[in-house]
Formats: C-alpha cells, sequence, structure tokens
C-alpha cells in the first residue's frame, strides 16, 4: 500500500511537471505578442486564426498559421495573408517569452500593394519609435500592385524572395520571382522606403531571364504614378524571343543575334521611354529615342532611330524562296495584329534584295492590324526608289500592297529581283500592286494591279533578234535558240501590265532600235515564272521607212529566264522542214547569199 503511495505521487509530480513545461513552453503566447507588435509598429491589426506551433526542426521556431495584416484605416483590404509565419526562437526566449522579429519565413503570402484613389498607399506605415533590422523571407508569395487613380496594375507569382530592412528605413529584395510564365531572378535595392511614395528613392534594380537582361540605376517613385527615371540597360540573345516573353509575337524563330538597348530611361506605369539610346539588334546598330506603351491592351513602340547602314533583309520574314519558287514559309504577319508603332529610321546606307543605297529614309506606322511603310532611297542601282507598303492584317487572309516609283535605275540590277536578268539599260519602273495569303506564294498567286516599264538605251541580253531574221532563210531552227553572246541593242523599250489572279498581261510592249522595230503583247505566269507573248519583230534596212519581217508572229514563250523563241507555225519545233516551207509558201523573206 505503501509503494503504492509513492508511486502514485511520483506520477503527480511528473504531471505537475509536464504542465509547467508546457506552460512554459507553450508558444500560444506569441500570438498576442505579434499582435501588440503589428499594433505598435505598423499601426496594423493582426489576425491568426490557425493557432501557434512549437517546431523542433530543422531549428526551434514558432509557426504561427492563417495571418491576415489589415490594410489602412477604413479599407477592408488586407496588405497581406499568408498560410503561415515562422518564427526562430531560443530555449530562453521561449522560458521569458520573447520573439525575434528581425529574422522572419512567411509561407504562401498574397501581398497588396495598393494605392487608393486619395493616393494612400496600403504599405504607409508609422514609423517605429525604436527601429530595428528586419529581415523576411517570403516563399510561393504572389505580390499584386494596383493603382487606383490611374488603373495601372501588374503582378508576380511563385516569389521566393528574401526582404531586408535596415533600422535607417533602407530596404532591399533579393531571389526569384514567375514573371508572364517566366522564372526571372531580382535583385532590388531602395535607399529610403519611406521616400518612395514622396519624392522619390534612389532605386537599383538587376533582373535576370533566360530571354533577356535588365539592369537600371536611378530613382523609383510613386507619388503620382509609378516610375523609374535613370539609366538602364536591356540585353538579351534574341529580340524575337524576348518580343514573345512581353506579349508580342513576331512569328520569327531565332536568327535576329544578340541585342541591347541602353540609355536614359523614364517610365510613368505601363509606358517606358529610352532618350539619348543606342540600339544594337545582331550587325544593327542605331541611336535615338524609344518608347514603349503597355498601358493598353495592345501595346505600341515608337522610335525616331539613325543608323550608318540598314539591312532590310535581315528583318523581313523568311519566305523560304528558291530560283524555281516564291516560297511558302508562313511570313507570321498575324503577329501586326499584337502590336502598335511608329518607327522612323534615317540610315547613311540601306540593303534590300542585294542592292545597296545612298542615304535612305523609312518610315512605319502600324494600327489595329495595319501597317503603312514608306522607303525612300537614292542612289540605289544608280537611280531613286520610293516604295510604300501597306499589311492589312485586321482581318483573313491579310492584304499586301505595294506602290513602287523607280527613276532612272539600272534595270540589270532592279529586275533580277524578280527574275528577270536580260534587260541591261537605265529606266523608270512603276508598280501598284496587291496581293492575299500568309506566304509569298499565296501573295504572287493572287497578284493584281498595273506596272510599267519605261528603258532608254540598252539591250537585250541573249538574243539577237535582227541576226534571227535576217538568217531565218539559211538556218530557221537553230536561229532561234537563245546564244549567251548574243544580244538585241535597243534605244527604247516600253511596256504596260495589267495583273489579275497573278498572271500579267501585257497591253502593249514596244522596242524601237537600230535595227529591228518589234511590239508584243501576251501574259506573263507570275506564279510559275513563265511567258507566253507574241511578237512582230521587223528588220529597218537602209531607213526606218524601209522594214521587213516575217510572214507570221513571233512566239516567246516557257521559263521567263529562258524562253524558247520561234514563229507561230503549227508543229514548227516538231518538223521544221515543213515549218520552214509553210514560211516560204507565206513569203518569207530570202536572206542574201553569202559572200554576195
Amino acid at each position: 500500500m505503501r509503494r503504492w503511495h509513492v508511486w502514485a505521487g511520483v506520477a503527480m509530480a511528473a504531471l505537475v511537471l509536464v504542465v509547467m513545461v508546457w506552460f512554459l513552453l507553450a508558444p500560444g503566447w506569441a500570438i498576442a505578442v505579434l499582435r501588440d507588435q503589428a499594433q505598435a509598429q505598423l499601426g496594423r491589426k493582426l489576425e491568426v486564426t490557425g493557432g501557434a506551433h512549437l517546431q523542433l526542426a530543422p531549428a526551434l521556431a514558432i509557426r504561427l498559421d492563417g495571418l491576415r495584416l489589415s490594410g489602412v484605416e477604413g479599407s477592408d483590404d488586407a496588405v497581406i495573408t499568408a498560410t503561415s509565419l515562422t518564427l526562430p526562437v531560443s530555449l530562453s526566449g521561449l522560458l521569458t517569452r520573447e520573439l525575434d522579429l528581425s529574422a522572419m519565413k512567411v509561407t504562401g503570402a498574397d501581398i497588396g500593394l495598393v494605392i487608393s484613389d486619395k493616393g494612400t498607399t496600403s504599405w504607409d506605415f508609422p514609423s517605429p519609435k525604436t527601429p530595428t533590422a528586419l529581415s523576411i523571407s517570403f516563399e510561393r508569395a504572389a505580390i499584386r500592385y494596383f493603382d487606383a487613380r490611374n488603373a495601372q496594375a501588374f503582378g508576380v507569382a511563385n516569389a521566393n524572395v528574401k526582404f531586408a530592412l535596415s533600422p535607417e528605413g533602407e530596404a532591399s529584395l533579393q531571389g526569384s520571382s514567375e514573371i508572364n510564365g517566366r522564372l526571372v531572378r531580382i535583385q532590388a535595392q531602395a535607399r529610403s522606403l519611406a521616400r518612395i511614395h514622396g519624392q522619390g528613392s534612389p532605386f537599383d534594380l538587376n533582373l535576370e531571364a533566360p530571354d533577356l537582361s535588365f539592369i537600371f540605376n536611378g530613382r523609383l517613385s510613386t507619388s503620382r504614378v509609378l516610375s523609374l527615371t535613370g539609366t538602364a540597360a536591356l540585353t538579351g540573345p534574341d529580340i524575337h524571343a524576348a518580343l514573345r516573353w512581353t506579349g508580342v509575337d513576331t512569328g520569327r524563330e531565332g536568327g535576329s543575334g544578340d541585342f541591347s538597348i541602353s540609355g536614359s530611361l523614364d517610365t510613368a506605369g505601363r509606358a517606358f521611354a529610352v532618350k539619348q539610346a543606342s540600339l544594337q539588334i545582331g550587325a544593327h546598330a542605331a541611336t535615338g529615342s524609344i518608347s514603349y506603351d503597355a498601358r493598353n491592351a495592345v501595346p505600341k513602340i515608337e522610335a525616331v532611330l539613325a543608323m550608318e547602314a540598314l539591312d532590310l533583309d535581315a528583318l523581313l520574314p523568311a519566305t523560304g524562296a528558291t530560283e524555281t519558287d516564291w516560297g511558302r514559309n508562313p511570313l507570321g504577319l498575324g503577329a501586326l495584329r499584337s502590336l502598335d508603332a511608329a518607327v522612323s529610321i534615317s540610315a547613311n546606307a540601306m540593303a534590300l534584295g542585294g542592292l545597296t543605297s545612298g542615304p535612305s529614309q523609312l518610315a512605319v506606322t502600324l494600327a489595329d492590324g495595319r501597317l503603312d511603310g514608306r522607303i525612300s532611297a537614292t542612289a540605289i542601282a544608280d537611280g531613286t526608289v520610293e516604295l510604300q507598303t501597306t499589311i492589312d492584317a485586321s482581318s483573313a487572309p491579310v492584304e499586301t500592297s505595294f506602290a513602287l516609283a523607280a527613276t532612272a535605275v539600272d534595270a540589270a540590277r532592279v529586275l533580277p529581283l524578280v527574275g528577270l536578268s536580260s534587260f541591261k539599260a537605265h529606266g523608270n519602273i512603276n508598280a501598284a500592286i496587291s496581293g492575299r495569303g500568309q506566304t509569298q506564294q499565296e501573295i504572287i498567286g493572287s497578284l493584281k494591279g498595273t506596272a510599267d516599264l519605261s528603258l532608254g538605251t540598252g539591250a537585250i541580253a541573249g538574243i539577237d533578234i535582227a541576226g534571227l531574221l535576217s538568217a531565218a532563210s539559211q538556218r530557221i531552227l537553230d536561229g532561234w535558240l537563245e546564244r549567251a553572246d548574243a544580244q538585241t541593242p535597243f534605244a527604247t523599250l516600253t511596256a504596260n501590265l495589267s495583273i489579275a489572279d497573278g498572271i500579267a498581261a501585257i497591253d502593249a510592249l514596244r522596242l524601237e532600235g537600230p535595227a529591228v522595230v518589234m511590239s508584243a503583247k501576251g501574259d506573263v505566269d507570275l506564279l510559275r515564272r513563265a511567258l507566253d507573248l507574241r511578237a512582230d519583230p521587223r528588220l529597218i534596212s537602209g531607213s526606218a521607212d524601209e522594214v521587213a519581217g516575217l510572214p507570221v508572229s513571233l512566239v516567246i514563250a516557257g521559263p521567263w529566264v529562258r524562253p524558247r523563241i520561234y514563229p507561230d507555225v503549227p508543229d514548227i519545233l516538231a518538223n521544221p522542214v515543213a515549218g520552214f516551207e509553210a514560211l516560204k509558201s507565206m513569203g518569207l523573206p530570202l536572206a542574201p547569199a553569202e559572200g554576195n
């Protein structure tokens, strides 16, 4: 019996000890301490709905679950809600009920940085009576910014960052966050947290993402609108990938090379302007001013730039064209609907399609999916070129139109751009054409419009029309074949074309030369790059009044780079002897005998 009383006393003593230890170590008191600190230091109400829990690993700490820190007085919004708050604590701290608030970890936080329509900020806390250092680690946090004065808003998700505040009010933030679906490393430092919503605070920001890097040094202010003023540099490996990250899809994958933009940055909300800018995209370098306005649903770029040289071929979509195919690559013209722009570029030299120019101007406006562009180039192919382009991607199919005025240009250098390389002369080329489609092949196949060609003294290379006619009675078959060393000189050559469904009808072609005059009509199949013409060449003998020619038209047919040329007599290519006899019966002029 006595032994039973001993064990009962031991059990009672152990129970009393456990109760005393639990009373000393129970973390519930931390809730009250934090509530008092929040009210005294921040002037805000702290709610803890999930209770306090003691953690032994990985280190001794107190965890509070279900937190809500109220916003400014009169607001129903919370400045912070969180799944949990973990506070490191020592054993002596548990016994003395003292918390170390200098290093906290917040998990699952939703942070609302809000500016009311009266200009009051949700982070406008009173200055603490006894400033101390503060360090808070945020895990899986979401940060929302909203300015009711101008409806400016943005947010980041899945932020894992460490926020530190010195007793003097200097704030820093470093870690990573998800922005537009990409993980971005962040480093930021503000000299004075309190001055941000006043006159502004000196501010440094560094963002690192796979597609770009951004460095800023200057001042941050939210007094009127969130703004940055200072110097900035934006760099990356591919401008097309960087634009896709911001929501603008150019339809191109790579190929632009490294890019960089640096200069004096001035922002107002989601509008950014870089003055005294230096721009580098691959081999292209420019200076001037650039702005990017993302306040509306469709962002807008404006730029006024000066360049030493502009290579338009490097900026145009890859068509996939070959010598026999116009190209079936999608041109990505639908991307024009995702961006507005107003760009003006002056260049000392411009390159397009293998041609280079002297001083040139490029002006582009883009709004509501419609692009209007104008190129003025001097000293290009010995002349001047004015090219106006309109691409309307506001609806499908996309419609593209061109108006070209080339004056005193070298046709031998210009016409090869459309596959014609036989004309050796200077003159004027005018065209007003349009087409529809998503590939160059589709556009060419639907072309419509008009064009005219007017060339001065020169020659058609590869064929001697006068020689062919004068020798027709002797070697009719081999005489029609193209020869590399032959040519047809002319004083003037003019042509007028009307285009529909990719077929150019030559309404009038006239060649006048010292030995031959010729008129022609027919069709040019632009899609298949083929000719089907009927010509009436006539020799000039003695004077312009003495002319002689074939009794039938001359057929020019086949690929336009190497057409077949023959008299319009049935089966003459299959049976040249019979064709020759048919021509003689029609009155083929006899060539003088050799040696006479």
